[in-house]
């Protein structure tokens, strides 16, 4: 496995082999790297980043950031200096306290990542695969099998609820 999530501390986070990222402000942070130029990471993506999530996969030089209560997906090749694809705006919820995502980094690559209004897959490339848009709010990722993509949800009552997603196209099996 390739990915790993990047840790913070003291402002700056480690990509290996390919450089530093510097948190330089509030909404402003740059990505140091050995191999190019710096780069300048998009301020709504910056701001999010003391709760979002940064992967990296090391031996592509390829990063990812994944939003907490923001709402852009970004993506940087660290070898190039050039984006990954463009920023990708997030439906979120109006409510800002609402917005708590879930991932899973998955054993033979890639990753899930769910949001309140969408459930998405990448590849170990860091490039979305399939997208899934619909009402997820009250569901977390309960697991990951080498098919399937199991949520659950835990209703007013105290009843248990699960979904069950192809890990494949991202159809709904149950």
């Amino acid at each position: 496995m390739n990915l790993s999530l990047v840790r913070f501390a003291g402002g700056s986070g480690s990509l290996g082999r390919w450089g530093t990222m510097w948190l330089t402000g509030a909404s402003s942070a740059v990505i140091k790297t050995t191999h190019y130029e710096d780069i300048e990471v998009p301020g709504e993506v910056a701001e999010d980043r003391p709760g979002g999530i940064v992967l990296l996969n090391e031996a592509m030089g390829r990063l990812l950031f994944l939003p907490y209560e923001g709402g852009i997906i970004a993506g940087f090749d660290l070898a190039s200096g050039e984006e990954l694809f463009r920023p990708v705006t997030l439906p979120r919820d109006e409510n800002r306290g609402l917005r708590i995502p879930d991932y899973r980094i998955l054993d033979g690559g890639g990753l899930i990542y769910l949001t309140e209004c969408s459930l998405m897959r990448f590849g170990e490339d860091l490039l979305l695969i399939w997208r899934v848009g619909e009402d997820f709010g009250r569901w977390e990722i309960d697991g990951v099998s080498y098919r399937e993509i199991v949520l659950v949800s835990v209703d007013e009552r105290g009843r248990w609820e699960h979904q069950t997603w192809s890990l494949d196209d991202g159809r709904m099996i149950e």
